[in-house]
């Protein structure tokens, strides 16, 4: 089951009600739909990184014979990156400070704030 979340011009809303630094809209291959993300950071190679890593992750998981991930997450000492399928021709990545409650801003990327008129 895909992630449902707003389309991309709730991008920022997405982005706030999760905590996120930054967050892109890409393509399966990598091409940038829309990103907010932190000074300096490059969009484009953001962008491929991200699609890159959900593609590794399928590979390896069509190599077990299972299903492809729902998402993917990197975490460093001081960053934690989630990229989610919201659907066959879109991946939303998350960039966080920290680590996160992956199960809180899986289920605020589903119901997030504001989306549909609510607070």
């Amino acid at each position: 089951m895909m992630t449902s979340v707003p389309t991309a011009p709730d991008l920022a809303v997405v982005r706030r009600h999760v905590g996120a630094v930054g967050a892109a809209r890409v393509s399966p291959n990598g091409e940038v739909i829309r990103a907010e993300l932190p000074p300096g950071v490059h969009a484009e190679t953001f962008s491929i990184m991200a699609a890159t890593m959900v593609g590794a992750s399928a590979t390896a998981a069509l190599e077990l014979h299972r299903a492809p991930p729902r998402c993917v997450v990197s975490q460093s000492a001081d960053a934690t990156i989630v990229v989610l399928r919201t659907g066959p021709t879109e991946l939303l990545a998350l960039v966080f400070d920290t680590r996160i409650d992956l199960a809180a801003v899986l289920e605020a990327v589903e119901h997030p704030a504001g989306a549909d008129g609510a607070a």
